[in-house]
């Protein structure tokens, strides 16, 4: 994957990541989360698997300065509890409900758009709601079109069961898998 085919993303776009290495992890994140801080979108990253500190790493090792874009807000690293887990029950309607919120937030900040990626690892642990993930990535479906929002749902290949991956393939509009669009 390069960064211009990053860079044909746009808002109101939805689409999955299915990487097998921490190299086609980070040939994905980077350019995207570069993308959006250069275009004047709000950032945010939901980690699980990898930490903050990798995530940024990532960036510093492609060259980007991350701490005028942290201490301003641009670019926010949750946790899963910040996000996908808040009020600690995954909840599909709620997560919709805080990405409309925080897209018109947003906006209202004055960024363009409102860009987001998440590591879905935290699925597997069994947390209270996560079997409701595939509802979840599915009514997304009618929340970004229209939108000043996007995704990337980062999937492990080597974590997920190939019949998840066959359900988030079928929810999702575009998908990346290691380097392909």
């Amino acid at each position: 994957m390069t960064a211009g085919d990053i860079g044909d993303l746009r808002p109101g776009d939805h689409f999955c990541c299915i990487y097998k290495t921490d190299e086609e992890h980070r040939a994905l994140v980077t350019p995207y989360i570069r993308l959006g801080l250069e275009r004047g979108e709000k950032v945010f990253y939901i980690v699980d698997q990898h930490t903050s500190e990798e995530v940024l790493g990532y960036l510093r090792d492609d060259g980007l300065d991350t701490g005028p874009f942290l201490e301003s807000g641009q670019l926010s690293i949750l946790s899963v509890d910040d996000a996908y887990m808040k009020g600690g029950v995954f909840d599909p309607d709620g997560m919709i409900a805080l990405l409309r919120e925080e897209t018109e937030k947003a906006l209202a900040e004055g960024y363009t758009a409102l860009r987001v990626t998440g590591e879905m690892t935290w699925a597997l642990k069994e947390l209270p709601g996560s079997e409701r993930l595939i509802e979840y990535e599915s009514k997304l479906n009618r929340f970004f079109p229209g939108s000043r929002c996007m995704a990337i749902c980062q999937y492990d290949r080597k974590r997920f069961s190939p019949e998840i991956l066959l359900y988030v393939l079928t929810t999702h509009p575009l998908a990346v898998i290691g380097a392909e669009v």
